[in-house]
């Protein structure tokens, strides 16, 4: 009876402490189950408060970011991150920051403060941090706790791309590496300049490495240039006469002694493509212009970056401009502009005529900048958008040629010495080219009397060959 009835509380026992034991592993009762191992072994503990994690990582939203890209620091773009109630897994959603270029032109422009500038609406929202995205979102990202701080790593594929990122969150602020890689490597590489080559005629796309293709015969005038006066020329026969035999005479009036295909040959030596769509130049910064180089290769990889257009990938690219770079671009021609006479302020149809052309620039600056490309072997021939640049163009000469914004043009021309009345005269006489196809007779002022059909396009580029590997 004694060895039944120790039996008994023996087993009672036994099962009272299973039974303890299972609750604890399946996590009926015990607080042990109600918590999160995380990757150094500590556990989440649920009863403790947990960090708020969900917001806008950015300069300008909720938490602080600090954000490489393929290896470089990127501005601009910010994280937006949603987790769950427990901070175990996350979306994460990248896309670009707002870029305003209207403070920074106004303060860098003569008379841009309360004139020229201000009201232009120059601002536009960037790409995320892969170029051609306006946003890239991942879901179910698990996080990884580590005393206060969590961390993430993941990779996320894409028919156009491949990005890898790896992350940590602190003290309400989010450190994130990004490499990421576009599936198309057609223009992956390092592109030299091309030889120099001289138009024939008036069959500018020859030319090498600048090149201009012009589609209009309506006449625009230089004036005298040395011993030879040009006027009523179409812009691909000045075009030539800038790249071929008067080319040194020309420029010379520049004070520059060298031909200007030469001379863009030791301004830029090199473009390189890398295949995660950074692009950046050897240019040179040298300050004799008859000199190849000296060549630097500093340009920061994010500056600009490229990406393929999605419906024709074999033809065309967008170049995406960093909104950083462009800033620190204008920042540093404020010390030049703000040297010259500053203008009254301007007048309102002025304003709205120069907002007409951001509104032509603002797509561009957001989207990209659209260029056709052509390959043949080794050889890449590439050029601006030409519907979008004659369009430019357009709305450029009518803010240049206003009455309201001769005192700042009339600055900027000044620089350069005895050639500015030919650039004026230039500038003057532009804007039929412009706009019309034909014409046949000008007036005493070389503006044609007679225009007919249609200037379709503007093409403006550069010539590159294939550096060997």
């Amino acid at each position: 009876m004694k060895n039944k009835l120790f039996y008994l509380i023996s087993a009672a026992c036994l099962l009272s402490y299973t039974g303890t034991f299972t609750s604890c592993v399946n996590g009926v009762d015990d607080e042990y189950l109600e918590q999160k191992i995380t990757d150094n072994g500590k556990t989440n503990d649920e009863g403790e408060e947990l960090p708020d994690l969900n917001g806008d990582y950015s300069t300008e939203g909720d938490f602080e970011l600090t954000m490489t890209c393929n290896g470089e620091v990127l501005e601009g773009k910010k994280v937006i991150l949603t987790t769950d109630e427990n901070n175990e897994t996350a979306s994460i959603t990248f896309s670009g920051g707002q870029v305003d270029l209207e403070t920074a032109i106004a303060a860098a422009i003569p008379g841009g403060v309360g004139g020229l500038i201000t009201g232009w609406g120059l601002k536009y929202t960037s790409y995320s941090p892969v170029p051609g995205e306006k946003e890239v979102t991942i879901n179910d990202i698990p996080l990884y706790r580590n005393g206060t701080t969590y961390k993430f790593n993941g990779s996320h594929v894409q028919p156009t791309y491949i990005i890898n990122y790896e992350g940590m969150i602190e003290n309400e602020k989010m450190t994130i590496s990004i490499n990421y890689e576009l599936t198309n490597q057609t223009l992956a590489g390092t592109w030299m300049t091309a030889t120099k080559a001289g138009p024939s005629g008036d069959v500018t796309t020859v030319c090498s490495p600048l090149w201009i293709d012009w589609d209009s015969k309506v006449g625009v005038s230089l004036g005298k240039v040395s011993i030879v006066t040009i006027n009523e020329k179409p812009m691909n026969g000045i075009f030539s006469l800038l790249s071929g035999p008067l080319s040194k005479t020309i420029m010379g009036q520049l004070g520059i002694k060298e031909e200007l295909e030469i001379i863009v040959r030791n301004l830029l030596e090199s473009v390189t493509a890398e295949p995660n769509g950074g692009m950046f130049a050897s240019y040179s910064y040298g300050t004799d212009l008859t000199q190849p180089g000296p060549y630097s290769t500093e340009m920061p990889h994010n500056a600009v970056r490229y990406y393929y257009d999605p419906i024709t990938p074999d033809s065309r690219i967008f170049m995406e401009i960093n909104g950083g770079f462009l800033i620190d671009m204008i920042k540093s021609l404020a010390s030049v502009a703000t040297s010259t006479t500053r203008s009254t302020p301007t007048t309102r149809d002025l304003r709205d005529t120069a907002k007409e052309l951001i509104a032509l620039l603002v797509p561009v600056l957001e989207k990209g900048i659209p260029c056709d490309y052509t390959l043949d072997g080794n050889n890449l021939t590439i050029n601006i958008d030409g519907v979008l640049l004659r369009d430019v163009l357009l709305k450029l000469m009518e803010v240049i040629t206003a009455p309201d914004a001769a005192g700042v043009v009339d600055g900027l021309l000044a620089g350069l010495g005895d050639f500015a009345p030919n650039i004026k005269l230039l500038l003057s006489t532009l804007p039929p080219a412009l706009k019309y196809h034909d014409a046949t007779t000008y007036d005493e002022n070389h503006i044609p009397t007679d225009p007919t059909g249609e200037c379709r396009y503007v093409k403006l580029g550069l010539k590159f060959v294939k550096a060997a590997n």
